[in-house]
């Protein structure tokens, strides 16, 4: 039996608001920042293509790495149900979310669960972390990075979230032969690769590196964060495998967004990655068979696969 998983990045829909009851705290910068700059490059129209490309697809599983809003308005993640409702529809309990930092923008946001809220439907059970068999011996855990983090937009993994995981890992009768997580920060980033870099964006998560490598069976780590297409190998994990879906409605240098995603395919013990990519000049869609880099190195899906070493800025 083929499985076959497609991972979409972060949407960021967004609405510009003149309610001066949503410029208080950490929303005024991120308004200020919509107004002058986002707004232009996020084109939320294209989402009803991207959409339609992944249900032609007719995947297993739709797992999204978080960030569907800006700043976490109620509109925003209207926008965003409305968009992934046709999925949603057709494939019933297939399509799963975790959230972003915008998703979870202001300490209000985490107190309400506004997140939950609106997506509620698309985590399996109640609680965080959430873990579901995506097939026979094939695992995919959920994890929320979620803090109250101020004015910043690094995530924390919280000490209870890693018991969770080795609780359920130590009950299993069965272990798994393969695990996916999803969750929208990276526990390591590719070094040298990012322009602006801030460091370590996933605050305590060493623990969990600790875990998968413990574990010892392949592992793919699903995230978002970075607005930038790629695989990378972890330098530190010899059984991980990143994969950054980028942020497909994204419009780099005044081109149209490529509408992009991965996927993950297996069959038996076979593991199949590949990127989906629209021309920008076409429109047509492409599907493209990668490789998983060696530790330490990155494959670039942004612009064309193209694999390199972690020591230059791409992003």
């Amino acid at each position: 039996m083929a499985l076959t998983a497609l991972h979409i990045g972060d949407l960021h829909f967004w609405k510009i608001t003149f309610n001066p009851m949503h410029y208080l705290g950490k929303r005024l910068l991120g308004n200020s920042n919509l107004i002058l700059r986002r707004a232009r490059k996020f084109q939320k129209h294209l989402a009803g293509e991207l959409i339609e490309r992944i249900g032609a697809l007719d995947p297993d599983y739709i797992l999204f790495s978080g960030d569907f809003t800006t700043t976490a308005l109620r509109c925003e993640f209207e926008q965003a149900i409305a968009a992934i409702k046709p999925l949603a529809d057709r494939f019933p309990g297939r399509v799963l979310a975790v959230p972003g930092n915008h998703d979870r923008y202001t300490r209000r946001d985490i107190r309400r669960l506004t997140f939950e809220g609106h997506f509620g439907a698309h985590r399996p059970g109640e609680t965080w972390p959430f873990f579901l068999q995506l097939e026979q011996g094939f695992w995919l855990i959920g994890i929320d990075g979620g803090t109250s983090n101020g004015l910043q937009a690094y995530g924390r993994l919280k000490a209870t979230d890693l018991a969770a995981i080795r609780s359920w890992w130590d009950g299993l009768a069965e272990k798994p032969r393969r695990l996916a997580v999803l969750c929208h920060f990276p526990a390591e980033d590719p070094a040298g690769v990012l322009k602006h870099d801030r460091g370590p964006q996933f605050h305590d998560s060493r623990p969990l590196l600790d875990f998968l490598a413990e574990t010892a069976v392949p592992a793919f780590y699903l995230h978002g964060h970075h607005h930038h297409r790629w695989l990378y190998g972890s330098p530190t994990v010899p059984n991980l495998t990143y994969l950054n879906a980028g942020a497909p409605m994204l419009r780099r240098e005044g081109k149209r967004p490529d509408l992009g995603f991965l996927e993950l395919r297996t069959e038996g013990e076979a593991i199949e990655l590949a990127v989906h990519y629209q021309d920008m000049r076409t429109l047509e869609w492409s599907r493209k068979r990668v490789e998983a880099p060696r530790g330490g190195a990155y494959l670039n899906l942004q612009n064309g696969p193209e694999v390199q070493d972690a020591d230059g800025g791409i992003a």
